[in-house]
């Protein structure tokens, strides 16, 4: 009875070790292409000759970018489920934005908060399902 006991908990850890390490891996992916991408427009804003009317769409654009980036390595690395992977990785980095965004402007509207998730999860699944298929072919 113990040693059942022992292997279901064994499995489930199993399970949540199969999970958490492609969403690690797309998390630090999708934060690697945002400094990128932040960079690249800080640059590029000044020179373009945009106003600051343009930086919400940049940060936008940057956001949809960085979901689906977290969402296509983490599909990438896990080889399956990627709508599922992809998903909850861009609303895992959705969630890690919308804390820090909390606490720099001391609040947030409800639908703005749920906007940018989905945003960020729709983002997310579409690059998951691009990546389960991407990569090395196994034959």
């Amino acid at each position: 009875m113990e040693k059942a006991a022992r292997t279901d908990q064994q499995t489930l850890i199993d399970r949540m070790k199969a999970y958490i390490k492609p969403i690690v891996f797309g998390l630090l992916a999708s934060a690697a292409i945002v400094l990128l991408l932040l960079l690249l427009f800080a640059v590029a804003l000044p020179m373009l000759g945009m106003t600051q009317a343009a930086v919400p769409w940049l940060v936008r654009l940057t956001s949809v970018v960085a979901g689906f980036v977290a969402g296509f390595i983490s599909a990438r690395c896990r080889r399956k489920r990627g709508l599922l992977i992809g998903g909850a990785t861009a609303a895992v980095l959705g969630c890690c934005v919308l804390i820090a965004g909390f606490f720099v402007s001391g609040g947030i509207a409800l639908m703005q908060a749920v906007t940018k998730l989905l945003l960020y999860a729709v983002a997310g699944m579409v690059g998951g399902f691009l990546g389960v298929g991407s990569g090395k072919k196994r034959r």
